[in-house]
């Protein structure tokens, strides 16, 4: 589309990979949509490489579950002491921050040990994927394709920039 209107072949291909990275850069896995700032956030949400993203992610994370082996499980300090005087006592006692972690006490570590993400869905919760259904991203780009066959279209056909 981008190349369509452009007046030459040079001009057209350096548009096209300009518009292409900050599409790709603002459609929200670089970038999570939250953090984009607010006089950038219409680019996000006219931008066919978010729905694309946001359609996959959702289709191919949605309900996914994952298990953490032992080099991949993260770590914190023992909270335990000798004295009572904290709260928590061993590892299993310690309320989780959030419904994904999951506690794993080793015996040969002086540390609580949980797997940081043991889900898609916490993924997608994570990078902001939009709750709208995937199906919405299908109809999102089969109209962003007709849009830019129509505008490349009318881009040949009447922009002229050549006088002779």
């Amino acid at each position: 589309m981008f190349g369509a209107i452009s007046p030459t072949e040079e001009i057209g291909l350096i548009l096209v990979p300009l518009m292409n990275s900050v599409l790709n850069l603002l459609a929200g896995f670089l970038i999570p949509a939250s953090a984009i700032p607010g006089y950038y956030i219409w680019i996000y949400w006219i931008n066919p490489n978010a729905y694309y993203l946001s359609g996959v992610l959702k289709a191919v994370l949605t309900g996914l579950q994952f298990v953490c082996t032992e080099d991949e499980l993260a770590a914190f300090p023992y909270p335990g002491n000798t004295d009572d005087t904290y709260e928590f006592p061993d590892c299993e006692s310690i309320p989780p921050e959030n419904e994904y972690s999951t506690l794993v006490v080793n015996s040969t570590f002086t540390a609580c040990q949980f797997c940081p993400v043991t889900s898609g869905d916490q993924v997608l919760e994570q990078f902001g994927v939009p709750g709208y259904d995937q199906w919405v991203s299908v109809g999102a780009l089969v109209g962003f394709t007709f849009f830019s066959w129509t505008v490349g279209y009318l881009g040949f056909r009447y922009l002229r920039y050549l006088s002779r």
